[in-house]
């Protein structure tokens, strides 16, 4: 089963936060009902990420969530890196800076028009240098 860590670009330089994960909630049987349900699960995730950033005053303005295979919270069970390009990063900051709900509801609609691009687990170092300059994982 697959379940998702919503996380900061930060957090892509050491050991993987323990927080709640987003599983998919499948609601069929069929190979298109869990293909839905994993995508509901990226979207709740990549919100939660849209929130860390948020919060912690994150500097790197873009949704990160981790696809893991199982419920272990490890890099070795990281699959993929989903994050967003470069060019939803006003989207982003339009989002965590907004003062209104009007505003931060155009800048979410705005925002999901940008879809997560995956990344193998294996390219998180240089995903992390690019985001990050850490060098050392």
């Amino acid at each position: 089963m697959r379940s998702f860590l919503p996380v900061t670009a930060t957090e892509l330089c050491g050991d993987l936060p323990n927080r709640e994960l987003v599983v998919p909630k499948p609601a069929g049987g069929s190979g298109d009902a869990l293909e839905w349900a994993e995508y509901e699960a990226t979207v709740d995730a990549s919100l939660a990420s849209l929130e860390l950033v948020r919060d912690t005053g994150e500097p790197v303005q873009r949704r990160i969530v981790l696809a893991l295979d199982g419920d272990t919270i490890d890099w070795e069970h990281v699959v993929a890196i989903l994050i967003d390009g470069s060019d939803a990063e006003d989207s982003v900051r339009r989002a965590c800076e907004a003062t209104t709900q009007d505003e931060a509801d155009e800048a979410l609609e705005e925002l999901l028009d940008f879809a997560l691009q995956w990344y193998d687990a294996s390219e998180r170092a240089g995903l992390a240098r690019v985001l990050n300059g850490c060098v050392d994982l």
